[in-house]
């Protein structure tokens, strides 16, 4: 396959993707749109919570003489099986609610950014396409038939770049020590 080809039907693709922001409001607003867990997060601490007073309940009943050795064993692994599968719950739920709020804050600012790459696209030089690429594409697959590409777009942070951000392509160690030296 012709490099050139290739680097022209991507960033047309790529273009395509940003000059159209309806396409990337339509993927996250189904990422959002995800069904809430069953168990609510007030519910799954009181849960936890809970869990967490049995393991040690179970502890002070064995310390007292209270359960045999056996009893315990199987009883305290229950339990912290238990609680183990409620904190791993209560960090996926955690989670979610941290991608939903980066999800809602990328649509916020979905409209600004296509206005203002829209106009600039075509005027882009060899550099500006490629850190928009290597930005917006996460890798391009070649497959018989077919090119696809995998896109990861985090808008909050594509917009919000830093003015004196600098990017170091192609450096050997050494070069990067020169560099962070006379920094």
């Amino acid at each position: 396959m012709r490099t050139d080809k290739l680097d022209a039907a991507v960033w047309a693709d790529a273009c395509e993707l940003l000059r159209n922001p309806a396409l990337l409001r339509k993927e996250y607003e189904r990422r959002l749109a995800a069904p809430e867990k069953s168990d609510g997060d007030e519910s799954l601490r009181k849960q936890l919570s809970s869990a967490q007073r049995t393991v040690s309940r179970l502890i002070d009943a064995y310390a007292d003489g209270v359960l045999r050795r056996e009893e315990f064993d199987s009883r305290i692994e229950r339990a912290r099986r238990r609680q183990s599968d409620l904190e791993a719950k209560q960090n996926a739920m955690q989670s979610q609610t941290r991608e939903q709020a980066a999800l809602r804050a990328a649509l916020e600012c979905l409209d600004d950014f296509a206005r203002t790459i829209h106009n600039n696209l075509d005027q882009a030089d060899w550099t500006t396409r490629r850190e928009i690429l290597r930005t917006i594409i996460d890798r391009v697959v070649i497959e018989p038939n077919q090119i696809r590409i995998v896109y990861r777009i985090n808008f909050p942070l594509f917009v919000k770049a830093r003015k004196n951000e600098t990017f170091l392509h192609f450096c050997w160690r050494t070069a990067l020590s020169d560099i962070s030296v006379a920094a």
